[in-house]
Order: structure tokens, then C-alpha cells, then sequence
């Protein structure tokens, strides 16, 4: 019953999605809980999902800085200073699961500036959460959301959380649909290689072009690198 009150409690007052009750449970769940289950398999997904967000994020929100700088916003969109620091915002800690659950040592408690005559009801008391497990929390939620609604209700999980998602719309509705180009014929083969066709063919002489040759119509690959390490990372992981 603690268990399902937290798990509605987080999602009416974090506002977050209708995440499933058994999820939004685990990702509460921290280890030294000894539940017999945890939030560690959806803190793994979580971090994956919270890195590709963040790249989508800033590979449009930023169409002419290069990777490098890109890579420094992103390192600092999804460092554990800043998980940490959105978990402390919006009180995510009073939601935690983290001690074991028994009722040889289960009592009611008050906080120390409460007082005891107040017919006010109090649900939680202050807790010592250790810092990283705020942060895998952070990333278990992700991962709870992206398991119940894939990545649309993920990035509703992570605006909600406070995190550089770059709002809860999902990626079709905020990004235009790029125009379509032929893939010149030099490629042809490439596309028989990797078996799929390209809708826009300046894509994929971008994603082949070195920074050392250079256009004044094509860019080098490396703002596509940048993209494309993050969903590499999240796909290996998922």
C-alpha cells in the first residue's frame, strides 16, 4: 500500500504521465530497500533515453554550432550535478523507497518542526537519500516512462522533471519534416550496401563528407556524429 500511494503521489504531484503502477514502484525503489526488486534495470534504460533526448534536443535546437560545442551543453544537460539538482527541485526524495519495509518497525512519524496537536495530517518526514541515488531515480523514471509509452511519454517524463528536453511535444510535432533530395548517383551503391533508402539524399553526402574537404553547399559529418553516437549509445543499451 506504500508502494502504490508513493507511485500515485509522484505522478499527480510531479505531474508526470500515467506511467504503469508496477514501474513507477521499481524506479522509486532503491536497493538498500531489499524489496526483492529495484530501480537499477530501469536506471540503465533511463540513462540511455536521457542522452538521446538531450541530443535530439540540442542537434536542432542549435543548427549552427559545431560538435564541440554541442558536446559541452550536452555533458552538462545530463551530469549527475544536474540530475541532481532538478531531483532536489521538484522533492523527489520524499517519494523514494529506501528503507525495508516491516511492520515489527514501522511507526508514526512527525518532523521535527511539526506540531504534535495539529489535526493536519503529515504523509512523510525528512530522509537522508544519498546523492546518487536521487540521480539513478532521475534516469529510472526515464526509463519507466519510455516502458510504459516509449519515447513520447518519455520526454513528457523528463519536461516534467525539469530536464533540457526542449519541451513535451513530441519530435514530429516540433521539428519540421525535412525537404527531400535525391541521393546523387555515386551512392546508389551505398544504399544497396546498407539495404535502405534515403528520402533525403544531402544527408547522406553529409554523413560522408570529411571536415577536411571543404563546400560552400555541404557541411561535414560531424554534427551528424554528434547525433548519431547518442542514439548508438541508446539503441546498444535498449
Amino acid at each position: 500500500l506504500t508502494d502504490l500511494y508513493r507511485a500515485h503521489a509522484v505522478r499527480f504531484e510531479l505531474g508526470l504521465p500515467p506511467i504503469q503502477n508496477d514501474l513507477m514502484v521499481q524506479a522509486m525503489t532503491l536497493p538498500s530497500a531489499n524489496a526483492g526488486f529495484n530501480n537499477q534495470r530501469l536506471e540503465t534504460l533511463g540513462d540511455s533515453i536521457l542522452k538521446l533526448c538531450t541530443v535530439v534536443h540540442l542537434y536542432n535546437r542549435f543548427p549552427h554550432r559545431h560538435e564541440g560545442q554541442l558536446d559541452i551543453l550536452r555533458r552538462n544537460s545530463v551530469s549527475n550535478r544536474t540530475l541532481l539538482a532538478r531531483a532536489k527541485e521538484v522533492g523527489l526524495e520524499q517519494y523514494l523507497t529506501s528503507e525495508p519495509q516491516t511492520m515489527r518497525i514501522w511507526r508514526y512519524a512527525l518532523s521535527g518542526a511539526t506540531d504534535p496537536l495539529d489535526p493536519k495530517p503529515h504523509r512523510f518526514v525528512e530522509r537522508r537519500i544519498p546523492k546518487r541515488s536521487l540521480q539513478d531515480c532521475m534516469e529510472a523514471s526515464l526509463g519507466a516512462g519510455f516502458a510504459t509509452g516509449g519515447i513520447s511519454m518519455a520526454i513528457r517524463v523528463g519536461t516534467a522533471l525539469g530536464l533540457g528536453f526542449g519541451g513535451a511535444l513530441p519530435w514530429p510535432a516540433r521539428y519540421d519534416r525535412l525537404p527531400e533530395s535525391p541521393v546523387p548517383v555515386m551512392f546508389h551503391e551505398v544504399q544497396e550496401i546498407l539495404g535502405y533508402e534515403f528520402r533525403c539524399g544531402h544527408l547522406l553526402v553529409e554523413a560522408v563528407t570529411h571536415p577536411s574537404f571543404r563546400s560552400p553547399t555541404n557541411s561535414s559529418y560531424q554534427r551528424l556524429e554528434f547525433m548519431g553516437d547518442g542514439e548508438h549509445r541508446s539503441c546498444s543499451r535498449r
